[in-house]
């Protein structure tokens, strides 16, 4: 039969005062299906609060990549400027490098240029030195060879005597003439220790050197056997201020007067073989 109105209404009042007779309306009136369908929301629910709190978790470790992102981009941009600034600081330090071994070739030129004017000046000065002591030997001839000789005088440097050029002149080349005629200095005496009771006449071919080096000594005895070649007996003579150890080694055997700062050795064993 069919329900009226007011049964519907009896019911609902019956509902609302029994309460407990709407669990038992629904287990007659919805399947089982719709009876779960509230736990299975309530699970879609979980389920939905699930999913956007895991996505708001991806969200986060999303915003998390993007910061450290943006951090490995500044930092590889702060890399990128300090290697540029790098660069840039190697650049200058290569060109301060360059400029610098400029600057030390240059100032090396220099020292050597200063080192050769040095040595052009040494050598001027040794020059000098021996200019003034060769022309002291010759002016004080007899003062500085008196011992050995009487009657000493220098015949070179100086006009040389015609007869003397012509005897040298008879016995030697024009070239040996020349390399004599070039010796320093060129002195004649009489022995002044006699032999046998007489006096023989003695030429000295005198090197002068500030310092006395081998080439002095070499000079001396070739000059000197010129003289002899041309027959006159000669000692040669070196005299200077200093000697090298070269100079020195060669004179312990060479048949060389030596005259240093006005002191002479080596006379007589250069004497026996004139």
């Amino acid at each position: 039969m069919a329900l009226a109105v007011e049964d519907l209404i009896d019911l609902r009042r019956l509902l609302i005062e029994h309460p407990e007779w709407q669990a038992e309306l629904r287990q007659l009136l919805l399947t089982g299906e719709v009876l779960t369908l509230p736990d299975v929301v309530r699970e879609l629910a979980d389920a939905q609060r699930r999913t956007e709190a895991r996505v708001e978790e991806l969200a986060e470790s999303m915003r998390g990549l993007a910061e450290a992102q943006l951090r490995t981009e500044a930092r590889l941009e702060e890399l990128a400027e300090a290697q540029r600034r790098t660069e840039e600081s190697l650049q200058a330090l290569e060109q301060q490098v360059k400029e610098l071994r400029q600057a030390i070739d240059e100032l090396s030129e220099i020292v050597n240029k200063l080192i050769e004017s040095q040595s052009e000046i040494k050598i001027q000065m040794n020059d000098f030195r021996g200019f003034r002591l060769e022309m002291r030997y010759a002016q004080h001839a007899s003062g500085y060879f008196g011992h050995w000789l009487r009657r000493a005088r220098s015949v070179l440097p100086g006009n040389i005597d015609p007869d003397l050029e012509d005897m040298l002149e008879a016995h030697l080349t024009s070239d040996e003439l020349i390399d004599l005629l070039h010796a320093d200095i060129l002195v004649s005496g009489l022995l002044r220790k006699s032999v046998d009771g007489m006096r023989p006449e003695i030429w000295l071919l005198v090197e002068v050197s500030a310092v006395i080096d081998r080439k002095d000594i070499e000079r001396a005895m070739r000059r000197a056997a010129l003289m002899k070649k041309a027959g006159f007996r000669c000692v040669p003579v070196v005299a200077g201020d200093s000697v090298t150890r070269g100079a020195t080694e060669l004179l312990r055997d060479a048949p060389v007067a030596l005259m240093l700062n006005g002191r002479s050795t080596g006379w007589e064993f250069a004497l026996a073989a004139a």
